[in-house]
């Protein structure tokens, strides 16, 4: 039931011209730092990772919406700064959002580093 809800809201969203759809995620630094993250999944456009750490600082990419490859790689520029790379891997490539995971690994002009992860992950 809960998965039937959260797979007609999304199809509903996907619906509507222009609308994005927000995903939430966690991860972790190399040093064991918490990270939070958003994906703002954009139908047709640009899709927008922004990471976001405990200490304040916040990174931001974004990349082309891609049915044809499962790995993408993204710059990043963050608010300290710092500037860096992040590759995508989506693990379950499906037309639907909901049941969609990703893994971002990020290595930032400052030697930070680490992975955040996306999506259902059952």
């Amino acid at each position: 039931m809960r998965r039937s809800l959260a797979l007609a809201l999304t199809l509903s969203l996907l619906a509507i011209p222009g609308c994005s759809v927000p995903m939430g995620g966690t991860g972790t630094t190399a040093r064991g730092e918490a990270l939070s993250a958003e994906a703002v999944l954009a139908p047709g456009g640009q899709n927008k990772v922004t990471i976001t750490s405990l200490a304040g600082w916040s990174c931001s990419g974004s990349y082309a919406v891609s049915r044809q490859s499962a790995v993408r790689s993204f710059p990043l520029s963050c608010t300290n700064g710092a500037t860096g790379q992040a590759m995508m891997v989506v693990n379950a490539p499906t037309a639907d959002l909901a049941l969609q995971r990703a893994t971002v690994s990020f290595r930032l002009s400052n030697g930070e580093q680490g992975t955040v992860s996306f999506g259902l992950l059952s």
